[in-house]
């Protein structure tokens, strides 16, 4: 919400206060993730990634996170990066820009005048592995000498040249620390009260191979989002569609219809679903963004009188999307049932808005697959009437598929959305080999839960499966 407002032409004065609540909610933000992460790792619940990254672009993207800080402040900033460290790394960037953030952050925090420089050195080289030495130095206050035995307690802060505390969790560090010992690194600080500081820690890094097609996946998703829809039936273009928005909530009304319009969609309210069978009656629409819970009449209600033709016969076969909260796969089968063409979790963000009005495009080109229920004779069919190849298949695939589903579990647990990612498509894949179509619908909306985030749905779908892999081995046995 803040940062639509950010965006908005606003006066000086409106402007200001809409960055402070901005600032606000980020700053908020990070607390709280910085308590989940010391949990994570109080807990022993954090898990490092393993994918292949460019260094430069990483420290590129610190460095421009502080760029405006910087620049208010008149201080120097420089990067220097040791040219003989190969482009491509494999480990969990993200986990890196984190510790490299809150060091860069803490400098100039604590820099008043001079500069902050990052530095990454290779210190050695062995087989496929780089020894890196990271570094963040600063010309600030410096750190007291009794201070520094103390620097990496939680919840601990030191003072800056003034005697006061910086504002902040007091965890930046510690949880640092502990990242960085994670990735069998170890810390350094070298610091002189009055002269700075020089906080920094030495990993061993794999050096990665260049991939063939470095396009991030959600780029590409929105890319190709944009393109479906461009040859949609029901829009020649994106910014032609106009769309009717029904929800109740003030709030969430502003927030949809600021992310329709940063889209390029014309976004009209409606404040219930009597409202909504209104304005379609008397506009035209090309969809519809339908809250499920609205007084006077719900979304369900609502759709179910739109395919009644209440709002008109022109609109009985309009796209209707839900939005809702309830993310187990039976509510939402409840909004299909009930006439509805697709659904979009809340809270509701623009990759998702984008995501279901693709998957609208691709439903008007195309046959929508049903999963049909797994039978055994199906398989042995394949397999040209082999039945013993066909159950060892079909047992092969089972095992295989349960391991897996194991570890989609531990992954939500975790916040791991890319494995779960990963796990699916090899699911799916292993799937089509033994004709569960149910267990492939199930794998690819297991995918894209993964890749929104959705862990309260990816769970569910994973019980879904699981249930479907019974359910096989149940039809196996009384075949």
């Amino acid at each position: 919400m803040s940062a639509l407002l950010t965006e908005m032409d606003l006066d000086q004065e409106p402007r200001e206060a809409a960055e402070i609540v901005a600032d606000s909610a980020q700053g908020l933000l990070g607390l709280v993730n910085d308590v989940l992460d010391f949990a994570k790792i109080e807990a022993g619940k954090m898990e490092l990634r393993r994918e292949p990254f460019e260094l430069e672009k990483t420290l590129l993207g610190v460095r421009n996170t502080f760029a405006l800080l910087v620049r208010e402040k008149g201080l120097r900033y420089s990067l220097e990066l040791d040219r003989k460290i190969p482009q491509w790394l494999v480990g969990d960037e993200g986990r890196l820009r984190q510790i490299l953030i809150n060091l860069v952050g803490n400098a100039l925090k604590f820099t008043e005048e001079g500069g902050v420089t990052i530095a990454v050195v290779q210190k050695a080289v062995s087989g496929h592995r780089v020894k890196l030495d990271f570094s963040v130095t600063d010309t600030g206050c410096g750190i007291a000498e009794d201070d520094q035995q103390h620097l990496f307690e939680a919840f601990t802060q030191v003072e800056n040249a003034d005697g006061r505390n910086i504002s902040g969790t007091g965890l930046g560090l510690n949880i640092s620390r502990q990242l960085v010992e994670k990735m069998g690194g170890r810390f350094h600080v070298t610091s002189q009260e009055g002269w700075g500081s020089t906080f920094g820690f030495t990993v061993q890094m794999e050096v990665g191979e260049t991939p063939v097609e470095t396009t991030s996946p959600v780029a590409a998703q929105e890319k190709q989002a944009t393109a479906e829809l461009r040859k949609s039936p029901f829009s020649q273009t994106p910014t032609e569609l106009k769309i009717l928005l029904a929800d109740d909530n003030k709030v969430n009304q502003i927030v949809a219809l600021g992310m329709l319009r940063k889209l390029g969609f014309d976004g009209v309210p409606a404040d219930n679903g009597r409202h909504a069978l209104e304005l379609l009656a008397e506009g035209d629409f090309d969809l519809v963004f339908m809250d499920l819970q609205m007084p006077e009449m719900g979304g369900l209600e609502a759709t179910k009188a739109i395919r009644d033709g209440q709002a008109g016969q022109q609109n009985r076969d309009i796209p209707i999307i839900a939005m809702t909260g309830h993310a187990s796969r039976r509510d939402r089968q409840i909004c299909l049932d009930a006439g509805m063409n697709g659904y979009v979790t809340k809270p509701i963000s623009s990759d998702r808005i984008l995501e279901s009005i693709q998957d609208l495009a691709k439903a008007a080109n195309e046959t929508i697959r049903h999963g049909e229920p797994f039978s055994m004779a199906k398989l042995v069919s394949q397999m040209n009437g082999d039945t013993e190849l066909a159950a060892e298949i079909l047992e092969i695939f089972r095992e295989d598929t349960a391991e897996r589903l194991q570890r989609v579990v531990m992954a939500l647990r975790n916040g791991q959305y890319a494995k779960v990612a990963d796990e699916a498509v090899a699911i799916a894949t292993g799937a089509v080999n033994v004709c569960a179509s149910e267990l492939i619908e199930l794998a690819d909306e297991l995918e894209r839960a993964a890749l929104n985030q959705e862990q309260e749905y990816a769970g569910s779908l994973a019980e879904d499966m699981v249930a479907e892999l019974a359910r096989m081995l149940q039809d196996v046995q009384t075949s």
